[in-house]
């Protein structure tokens, strides 16, 4: 749910010049934050399996729920040092028209000749 909303307070958070920075920085830390808590939860897996059977036991599953568990605490820290949104100066977004584009339109309300085919059609088959 984070992962959308992200993006954002990153876009509210920084000068207009630097949106693409602060995303990218985003997406990276994001990586990294993804590929080593699966390393550490696999380690903890993968340990825990040994000449008993290739199988990981019942408490390596407890304890990576319980590193992962851990993490939270951790991470909603971290979320409250996110910076407030600024009132930066927005760019002004050019209007579109309501509607579809004129060729479309045309071709919408052209009259009906034959079932499924249109007047005036530049096609000689139709």
């Amino acid at each position: 749910m984070s992962f959308a909303a992200m993006p954002d307070l990153i876009v509210d958070s920084v000068e207009l010049e630097r949106t693409g920075e602060a995303t990218g920085v985003n997406v990276l830390v994001r990586g990294i934050g993804a590929s080593l808590g699966t390393q550490v939860i696999a380690g903890v897996l993968a340990g825990s399996a040994g000449a008993a059977g290739p199988q990981p036991t019942t408490r390596a599953y407890a304890v990576s729920f319980t590193v992962a568990a851990a993490g939270t605490p951790i991470a909603a820290a971290v979320a409250l040092l996110i910076p407030r949104p600024r009132n930066h100066q927005k760019v002004p977004r050019p209007k579109r028209e309501a509607g579809p584009p004129s060729d479309v339109s045309d071709a919408l309300s052209a009259p009906r000749t034959e079932v499924g085919k249109r007047s005036g059609s530049p096609c000689p088959s139709d």
